[in-house]
């Protein structure tokens, strides 16, 4: 019985001690898992806290540069004369003559242009373990290019932008140009990724995210995902086949040409009794533009047609004037041009402003070399086949060859920092010419 009692005691015993020992190596591993969470917390934590950085902003050009700190209202909006210190959730807005600089923390820049408003809503980096980068922008209008700087030193860099019609990722070492439009309802936003090699960015909206590569661009609107890539270009001119309806009574048919973005010029003697007109018309199932005067003596008028275009052109490596033309008639001078050498049947000119801020102009006319008259050269000016419809091409900014066509200017390579405007006008006392498919492409 003694011996029974005894096993039976020791049995009890191991069972209590491996119940022990079990309990103890589960609380160690508890512990330890603990432990080990505790220190993921308290380590993702930390890496999670991070620390406001500044810009710095630096007005480019004209006068209309303000600054809305953060927690004020827009009637407290501060004038920048020169340059200032921005932080997190500034707002930076641009006149319609202005332009701006921003220099972030991490060797960043961003361009602001013509009419633009930006926020900086992130500009941040992680404080502890993680060498991190955060940058986010909000553009609410106007056109802004942002170029981000590589990593570097930093484990991560995330560099976002919002518009109210897309979210755009940037990658580093990237150079990237967004544009709100307001040309349609609700409006859209381009992005271009401007580089010639390297860089990107992925376009979300509507639902759709896409990635855009060098000398490509997107268009993303509230409803829809973002277009397909396809090459940057950008139009100035609006409106260059007169198909779109006028906009206010200025373009309407009493005061205007009544169709868009167009304004007469009627410039005439005060006692002008010659049958002198501006308007858009149809020919062979095309919308001109038709310029027309008759007249006798020596009475001169210029008449013909403007739009203002006021577009910020320095971030641009190319722009490409293109119409197409037709003389039907002409005033006859001696010299050829007139003795100012502007009575030409159709001239186009081109206002803009260099990159030291001077007014510029670029203009080039056409006529008919008269028959008999030998050959015609003209400086700054083509001659055309009398009635005959004719594309016109002209490399105003930029190097290289423009394609070939009909008429070709060779590259000016012009120092354009900003298209103001665009003319087109007759100028004598007879005449009678058109121009339509205007357009000028930036690129």
């Amino acid at each position: 019985m003694a011996v029974g009692a005894g096993a039976q005691t020791r049995t009890l015993y191991a069972r209590r001690a491996r119940r022990v020992w079990g309990i103890l190596a589960l609380s160690m591993t508890l512990f330890l898992a603990l432990c080990a969470v505790g220190a993921a917390s308290s380590y993702s934590y930390l890496e999670s806290i991070t620390r406001s950085k500044d810009a710095r902003l630096q007005l480019v050009s004209g006068s209309q540069l303000s600054v809305v700190r953060h927690g004020r209202l827009d009637s407290d909006r501060e004038v920048v004369s020169k340059e200032t210190v921005l932080n997190e959730n500034d707002e930076v807005y641009t006149g319609r003559d202005t332009e701006a600089n921003m220099s972030l923390f991490d060797g960043s820049t961003v361009r602001l242009s013509f009419n633009t408003h930006i926020k900086l809503d992130s500009l941040r980096t992680g404080r502890f373990f993680s060498n991190r980068k955060e940058i986010g922008l909000r553009i609410d209008s106007g056109t802004a290019v942002l170029s981000t700087a590589d990593r570097a030193g930093y484990s991560s860099a995330s560099y976002l932008i919002n518009t109210p019609h897309a979210l755009i990722k940037v990658d580093p070492n990237s150079t990237v140009r967004v544009r709100i439009s307001g040309e349609e309802t609700p409006g859209s936003t381009e992005i271009s990724v401007t580089a010639d090699s390297g860089g990107s960015a992925t376009v979300t909206s509507g639902g759709k995210s896409i990635p855009v590569g060098p000398r490509n661009m997107t268009t993303a609107r509230l409803s829809t995902g973002p277009t397909d890539p396809q090459p940057d270009e950008q139009e100035l001119i609006r409106n260059g086949d007169f198909t779109e309806p006028p906009t206010s009574y200025a373009e309407g048919p009493e005061t205007g040409l009544n169709t868009a973005a167009w304004l007469p010029i009627l410039e005439r003697p005060g006692d002008d009794s010659a049958t002198g007109v501006v308007t858009v018309t149809t020919e062979y199932n095309k919308r001109i533009a038709l310029i027309n005067r008759e007249a006798q003596g020596d009475r001169y008028a210029r008449l013909g047609l403007l739009q203002a275009v006021d577009t910020s052109a320095s971030y641009f490596r190319i722009i490409e004037l293109s119409a197409t033309v037709k003389v039907v008639a002409q005033t006859e001078t001696d010299p050829l041009g007139g003795p100012q050498g502007d009575v030409f049947p159709l001239t186009i000119k081109v206002r803009f402003t260099d990159s030291s801020g001077k007014p510029q102009e670029w203009r080039h006319s056409f006529y008919v070399c008269p028959a008999g008259f030998g050959k015609c050269e003209l400086e700054n000016a083509s001659d055309v086949h009398l009635g005959a419809a004719e594309p016109v091409k002209f490399l105003l900014k930029g190097l290289g060859d423009s394609s070939p066509t009909n008429k070709v200017e060779p590259s000016l390579n012009l120092d354009i920092s900003a298209v103001n405007s665009i003319e087109i006008y007759s100028i004598g006392n007879t005449f009678q010419s058109w121009i339509t498919d205007i357009s000028l492409k930036a690129r």
